[in-house]
């Protein structure tokens, strides 16, 4: 009877000669070492840029192979970056992944080949750094720094509680990396994916996770498990403890700048000044919101399109406030286009003057008041008779008269309408 499914799979395997993948597999070994980093290349500042294709040599590592103890002029070579496109180059006195394939020679020499280095070894699984100088070539740690690693359970754990190990981790590159021990590492939760900087920079692309550790994150209090939750962080608070090695979670509060991008979470973000007097109904405050929202901190935030619009669209409510001043500015127009603007209040129900058309009322009543009082300046009356000035109507008369005057003049020249504002 002939076999189906897996016992016909595990039969052709069965059939298949192994012997010679078993060599290959063998002597990958050959090909794969250990390398502490000795030099990196960064910049023309560098040791060893032109002798290593100048600009085109950027990346390019020198190291040694960890436990073959020779002197280091002799054991001294170079790597590669093995992706061009993803830059993440090493300290030096970190350890790293070295291959040896094919080069740009291959088409010509059979068998050409060069190293390669891939990323570094978590060996304190901390995303800051994770150096280890050689022990054996006198470039070990100083009695004086051998309390800021631990051994626990078997392994070294680093735990730097002083300013620095005083590891040397720019070597001859030419790098300003300075080691600081407040930076700490972001706790992952159940299928989060990170990607962290050495600085207190970090991308989660994360979930909402429900869990009771002690470090548990700022917004799981709503929605379910597994609901996605996005967060671009650029340093740490400024206040952050010198443990750096106790895991952290984000806080919208107190990060220097994020960006939170969230699905059914509810940010506890704190605005400056959360005032919704304009609105009749005011919008659901930031801290209750639990539907899909973007949130965007910082210490400053500047939106800046450099050949056409800003556009901010929304479907329920735009709010602008702030502790101090809100300023609008423009060097040509400010358009305000609605069938009902309230001035000063939501409950405004005053109307605004058109003041053109009002104006042009005015002085036509200015004129006809002008020239009422010019007749009445020649009021007469006749007591015994005779006639004489009007002693009452007269004065009056001719003080309206400069009044009106004095009122037309402003009026002609426009100085009591507004240069900038209009209304319709």
């Amino acid at each position: 009877m002939a076999k189906l499914g897996f016992a016909a799979l595990n039969d052709n395997l069965n059939q298949i000669d192994v012997s010679g993948l078993a060599a290959n597999l063998a002597n990958l070994g050959d090909n794969i070492y250990t390398g502490r980093v000795l030099n990196v290349i960064l910049d023309e500042n560098s040791n060893g840029f032109e002798a290593n294709g100048e600009w085109n040599g950027i990346g390019t590592i020198e190291f040694e192979l960890v436990n073959f103890q020779t002197p280091r002029e002799l054991q001294r070579t170079v790597a590669a970056p093995l992706l061009s496109n993803q830059k993440h180059y090493p300290l030096v006195n970190e350890l790293v992944v070295i291959f040896k394939l094919p080069d740009t020679g291959i088409g010509s020499r059979t068998g050409s080949e060069k190293y390669y280095y891939l990323n570094t070894l978590s060996l304190w699984n901390h995303p800051h750094h994770n150096a280890y100088p050689n022990p054996i070539q006198g470039q070990g740690l100083p009695d004086a720094q051998n309390k800021d690693y631990q051994q626990v359970s078997g392994g070294s754990v680093r735990r730097v509680t002083d300013e620095s190990t005083e590891i040397d981790l720019n070597g001859e590159s030419g790098g300003t990396f300075v080691e600081q021990t407040n930076i700490h590492p972001l706790l992952p939760f159940a299928g989060d994916v990170i990607v962290e900087g050495r600085f207190g920079n970090s991308i989660r692309l994360g979930n909402t996770s429900k869990t009771t550790s002690e470090y548990a994150n700022l917004w799981s209090t709503t929605g379910t498990n597994g609901d996605p939750i996005t967060i671009i962080r650029n340093g740490q608070p400024e206040d952050s403890s010198e443990l750096g090695w106790l895991p952290v979670t984000e806080d919208v509060n107190n990060d220097l700048s994020s960006l939170t991008l969230t699905s059914t979470q509810k940010i506890p973000i704190k605005l400056n000044n959360e005032n919704y007097e304009a609105f009749k109904e005011a919008p659901i405050t930031a801290t209750e919101y639990v539907k899909n929202q973007a949130i965007l901190n910082s210490g400053r935030l500047i939106f800046q399109a450099k050949s056409d619009s800003v556009i901010i669209d929304a479907l329920d409510k735009i709010s602008l406030t702030s502790e101090s001043t809100i300023g609008l500015a423009s060097n040509n127009s400010i358009n305000l286009a609605s069938q009902n603007v309230k001035l000063g209040s939501k409950d405004a129900t005053e109307s605004l003057v058109l003041g053109d058309s009002f104006m042009q009322q005015f002085e036509n009543l200015c004129k006809a008041v002008k020239n009422l009082a010019s007749s009445l300046e020649n009021k007469q009356i006749y007591p015994g008779g005779a006639s004489v000035p009007d002693p009452v109507v007269m004065p009056a008369a001719s003080n309206a008269k400069v009044v009106v005057e004095s009122i037309l003049n402003v009026v002609k020249k426009g100085a009591l309408i507004s240069k900038v504002s209009k209304t319709t």
